[in-house]
């Protein structure tokens, strides 16, 4: 293994995974347990084939060095499910915006990524990269419309986000419900468990209801689907 310094930042090489921590500004917070499994197990036959990005930590150097990552921990748990010892990393020098940056993007441009979580990195990258929506928009090959859309989600009060995130309620449903009030928020989040609406339709009803400013009597008069 090469020896570890600051000088060779930017190079590839194996570094121990006793030696790197994830990062606690990654956007992605959840792993899929079968998935890490899954993935172990190619790691047990085949190796880590993909380096992961890792930067290394401020006040360590030589062979105390320490590197948090920046892209790729879900490869880093399955190596580790999977017993080896060290993984491939490409180290680089990056600053705290610029660590942020690779993290929000790369998160975003994975396959699986949860609405929420792409809500999040937009507003991520609005707020702390100052970049701006149209940007945003070209760098990750989406339409400024689906980025506007994405990020009103972050609109969504904490007990709509549980339920969305649980997949009690859908993207149409998110949707709607975010252009509405906390407050009418979470009377339609109620409305919902206790009517188990399933129909983007009914989603549209109440949310008219609601934006019509009807009195709250009425708004619940949608009808109930079992």
């Amino acid at each position: 293994m090469q020896t570890q310094n600051d000088s060779n930042a930017g190079d590839f090489r194996m570094i121990p995974l006793a030696h790197i921590i994830p990062s606690s500004t990654n956007p992605r917070r959840q792993f899929d347990a079968e998935s890490i499994k899954s993935l172990a197990e190619s790691i047990r036959q085949h190796g880590v084939l993909q380096p992961i990005l890792v930067r290394q930590t401020k006040a360590t150097s030589g062979e105390g060095a320490r590197f948090e990552i920046v892209a790729g921990e879900r490869r880093y748990q399955a190596a580790k499910l999977a017993e080896r010892s060290e993984i491939p990393a490409r180290v680089e020098t990056l600053s705290d915006e610029e660590a942020l940056q690779v993290q929000i993007i790369e998160n975003l441009q994975r396959e699986d990524v949860h609405p929420l979580d792409e809500a999040q990195g937009f507003k991520h990258l609005q707020e702390v990269a100052r970049i701006g929506l149209s940007d945003i928009a070209q760098r990750l090959a989406r339409d400024v419309r689906y980025a506007t859309r994405r990020l009103a989600l972050t609109n969504l009060i904490e007990d709509a986000q549980t339920e969305f995130c649980n997949e009690l309620i859908t993207l149409a449903h998110a949707l709607e419900i975010c252009r509405l009030s906390p407050e009418i928020q979470a009377l339609a989040a109620c409305y919902e468990r206790t009517s188990r609406w399933n129909q983007k339709e009914q989603t549209y009803t109440y949310v008219g209801a609601v934006l019509a400013a009807l009195p709250p009597t009425d708004m619940l008069c949608v009808p109930l689907i079992s």
